[in-house]
This record gives structure tokens, sequence and C-alpha cells, in this order.
């Protein structure tokens, strides 16, 4: 399911001012990708609906647990002992949030404060608050699992303590309602958020018609392993740096044949993302311009070289399929790096910088030792010639120095 969305001067500005609303942490090409799961005339609803999307990154979630710590601290007296606890199984979301706290300031400050997965083994002693801890909260129905479960329940009661917490950087209201309801006793600290797609506290009502983006959002529901609603009908509209909650509308995150994903959620479609990235031009650009191999507008351009019976042969130069293949020849020949320092310099993976040998090799660009062949040598020096053929204007020291010198035209308005 794939429309043809075409990035017209009518959405220039649109994805542009959105940008800072995902904070930069995508290309604007990624954005268009991701539109074309849609029709056309479906385009102005769905960029108005991501006008309310929250994508909360590292440093931000880090100040969001600072916050939540302070109002939770200054109300526990220094000398009761705090128990931090990541509920849930290892390597989901909760346990992973351990890192920001522990590292935060407030936390290291407060000598008594402890987190602790396994809690059955914890003398309580002089233990007085258990704060249970999530990056987010969509349904309540996994905390309500943990807290339900026999033992937990026996070991909260047995050592009384004098408050119970559920601390999450992000909350939805009906999973707020469900808890409380559950258990009187337990007191949430959190942002709270409304369903994106309610009628009453949407902040959708200031921006758009709520019921249009429903039935768009309803049009595609096939593509979803869940809900079109997200897990639970949770309607939440939000992702983290790591990836996305499967609350969230799942026109966000599912990746498949069907569907292409904005941030994804699960690993492989991430994994996949992430090398995508790195084969794109622009990560390149830096180092490329630093080295001098400024071929940004030769995208396309045929260069000669000679093999080694001296037969001509032509190279198309491909933006998405040669850049890291011309880099490393670059390297090679005119820096004689060595294959360790290549991967630090253009932020490869040895694995990564495999599959370029492999290219280059099929190529006869190197030798199956690795060794650069006559080929490479000459592609080289093609591409090396062309460029400076190109910068003829390129700027230099003595072309940048302000001349005393008047130009005069030698004729104004037809007259000498």
């Amino acid at each position: 399911m794939s429309y043809t969305f075409e990035y017209d001067k009518k959405y220039f500005s649109k994805i542009e001012h959105l940008l800072p609303r995902l904070k930069y942490s995508i290309f604007p090409s990624k954005i268009i990708k991701w539109l074309k799961n849609f029709e056309y005339n479906e385009i102005d609803h769905i960029l108005t609906l991501m006008l309310t999307f929250e994508f909360i990154t590292y440093n931000e979630l880090l100040m969001r647990f600072d916050d939540l710590l302070g109002s939770l601290m200054k109300n526990i007296p220094t000398n009761e002992g705090i128990i931090f606890i990541p509920y849930g199984k290892i390597g989901k979301s909760s346990t992973l949030i351990t890192y920001p706290l522990t590292h935060n300031l407030k936390f290291k400050r407060r000598k008594n404060a402890i987190v602790e997965f396994d809690y059955e083994k914890i003398k309580v002693g002089k233990y007085k608050h258990v704060v249970f801890i999530d990056d987010f909260v969509g349904s309540g129905q996994s905390f309500c699992k943990e807290f339900s479960k026999d033992d937990t329940k026996k070991w909260i009661y047995n050592n009384n303590f004098k408050s119970i917490t559920l601390l999450a950087p992000i909350t939805m209201f009906e999973a707020k309602k469900y808890l409380e309801s559950r258990f009187p006793k337990l007191t949430i600290k959190s942002e709270f958020r409304s369903k994106i797609l309610c009628e009453n506290d949407s902040p959708l009502k200031l921006l758009g018609n709520i019921q249009q983006i429903k039935d768009i959002i309803l049009k595609y529901e096939k593509s979803f392993r869940y809900l079109p609603h997200g897990y639970s009908n949770s309607e939440s509209f939000v992702s983290f740096s790591y990836g996305s909650p499967n609350n969230t509308l799942p026109i966000i995150w599912v990746d498949n044949d069907n569907w292409k994903s904005l941030f994804p959620r699960f690993e492989e479609s991430k994994i996949s993302e992430a090398r995508e990235i790195k084969k794109e031009f622009a990560f390149f650009i830096g180092i490329y311009k630093k080295l001098g191999l400024n071929i940004l507008e030769n995208d396309g351009t045929d260069y000669t070289y000679k093999t080694r019976n001296s037969k001509s042969q032509n190279f198309k130069y491909s933006n998405k399929e040669h850049h890291s293949l011309i880099a490393l020849l670059f390297l090679r020949k005119n820096h004689k790096m060595e294959d360790i320092l290549i991967c630090q310099l253009l932020g490869l993976t040895s694995q990564e910088l495999e599959e370029i040998y492999k290219k280059a090799i099929k190529q006869k660009f190197f030798s199956k030792s690795r060794d650069l062949t006559i080929e490479g040598f000459n592609l080289i020096d093609s591409i090396v010639k062309n460029i400076r053929k190109e910068n003829f204007r390129s700027e230099t020291k003595e072309r940048m120095l302000l001349k005393n010198i008047l130009n005069l035209p030698k004729q104004f308005k037809g007259k000498t």
C-alpha cells in the first residue's frame, strides 16, 4: 500500500515546521516516505495530527526524571529510605530507565535510596517508601499484573510502607483512573496525557477535524497487528528515542511490507533504519569536504578510468551506492590508512566496512587480498581531475581577500 504523494511546494514549509516538533530526530526524506502510506487528500489531516506528537529524546527523559524526582523527594524526610523498583521483565523499557535514574544528581545525593529488581531479597529496615518506575504507562495493565502478584502484595503490606508510588515521565489518563480505582493507596507521579483522538480532551480539537483523522486511521487498520488506536485502545501519541510504545497509534511505528514506519518499535526495524541512515550521502558530507573530495555536484557523473589491460571503463557515480566506496579508495590511495582508522573516521562498523570491500573487490578496485588495483588508482585519479576542473571557483585564502579594484561597466542603460 503506497500512494504517490509528491513532495511539492505546498508541503515544503509544513514538513520543515514539523522538524522541531520531532527534535530534528529524522530527515525530511523519512517523513516523505512515511507520508506515502496515505492518499494525497489525507496528507493535510495527518500533518495536523503530527503537530500534537511528542518525541522524547534521551536528554529530555533525564530532564523529566529530574523534575519528578524533585517533586517526589521533597515530601520524603531525608532520614527515610526509598526503594526504587523497575517492574516488569528484564529488558523492557522499565529496566532501561534505571541508568537515567541512578545517574540523576537528586538520586545520588540521597544516600538511603536504592534500586532493586529482586525486591523480595531486600532487608527493608530503614526503607519506608517504595517507588515503582517506568518510562511510560499506557493502559496500566503491566503495573496491575505486577502489583497483583501474591508475593508482591504480601511484601508490600507486610512491610507497612509509608508511601507506595508509581513514577513515570508520561502516564495516560485512562491508566491513571484504572490504577487508582484498583489501588487506592497508590500515588502516581507523572505527566498525564489524554487520548489523542478523544473528542473532549484532545489538543486536536483546537487544530483539526478529529473525526476525519479517526476515519483515516481506521481506513488502514488492516495494515496493523494491533488495533488502529494502539494497544488497549490507548490512543497515545508519544515515542522515545529508543522506540515507540505499542500504546501509541500504530501509524507511527508499524513497519512491514504494507506500511513504512516513522518511529519504529521493533529492533529489526530500528537496526535496518540505522543502516539506511548511514548509507545516506549526508552522513559523509563533512568528511568528504575536509578531504577535498567534494563530489556533491557530480551525482550521476561518468568517470573514465583505465584497466590493467589499458582498456577504458566508465564508472557512474551514484550518491546512494558509491559514496563510502569512493571514500575508502581515496583514504587507501592518498593516505594509506589502516582499516581500524577508516572505521573511526567514517563512523563505520567492521561489518559495514567488510560490505564496502566486497563491492570494491567485485568491481575490481581492490584485489581479494584488499590491495588497491590499477583500476582503483585510476578511478580516483579520474575523479580528482574532474573535481579540480569543477572547482575553479573554490574558496581559497587569496580569493577571499578584498581587492582594491574598482570595476566600472562600459555601458549603462544602453549608453556608453
